[in-house]
């Protein structure tokens, strides 16, 4: 079964996240956080370190248990299947070769296997046959965005995604994003500092801890 979903079709997507809230041990991170986002949406996720962005990333990916709350997905559709999370280190490709990664990334989603262009798009023909934990902060992101690309979920969830990216680095990636939302998909990134994504209005969520 594909895990790519139709962003097209007659039931937009849409994602809401009703009184969740988030904990990391024994500490409360945020609570009775409330919102919703439809196709299109464009979301920066604010906040001092330790506040709980990365987290609030991988509970809306399904890799981690809200507290309290929950967060609904429509069309109804597992987080897993839904999503593409961005964070840095992964470690899920060690010992791959890109190409290798890739192929395998590409399996898994049930996403295009022809990656020349992609690799061609993301700047990493050269880097083709590297081990992934050979790669440079900056290609480590440009070889997560042809990964994002692969499987064309949905709902992107993206951890600093323009840090250690040169200036032609973060154009190619606005540029997906922007193509991305064109396509009524839907982008939650976590930052300290937001970049204007050119034809799109974004939200921003600033965390704050729970008292």
């Amino acid at each position: 079964m594909t895990a790519i979903l139709d962003m097209t079709g007659k039931n937009p997507f849409e994602v809401t996240l009703s009184s969740l809230s988030l904990r990391r041990g024994e500490r409360v991170l945020f609570e009775n956080l409330s919102l919703s986002l439809k196709a299109g949406d464009l979301l920066y996720v604010l906040g001092e370190n330790g506040i709980g962005k990365t987290s609030l990333l991988l509970a809306l990916s399904g890799l981690l248990k809200p507290h309290d709350g929950k967060i609904d997905i429509t069309p109804n559709t597992p987080p897993h299947l839904s999503s593409s999370l961005l964070i840095q280190p992964d470690g899920t490709s060690r010992g791959l070769s890109v190409t290798e990664d890739l192929h395998f990334t590409a399996r898994l989603s049930g996403g295009e296997t022809n990656i020349s262009p992609l690799l061609e798009k993301t700047g990493l023909s050269d880097l083709a046959q590297n081990r992934t934990e050979t790669l440079s902060l900056g290609q480590r992101k440009r070889h997560s965005l042809a990964k994002l690309l692969l499987g064309r979920r949905p709902l992107w969830l993206l951890d600093e995604p323009f840090s250690a990216l040169d200036q032609e680095g973060r154009a190619l990636f606005a540029q997906e994003i922007s193509f991305h939302l064109n396509s009524g998909g839907i982008a939650v990134i976590a930052t300290h500092l937001p970049t204007e994504i050119p034809g799109h209005r974004s939200k921003t969520l600033r965390l704050k801890a729970a008292k």
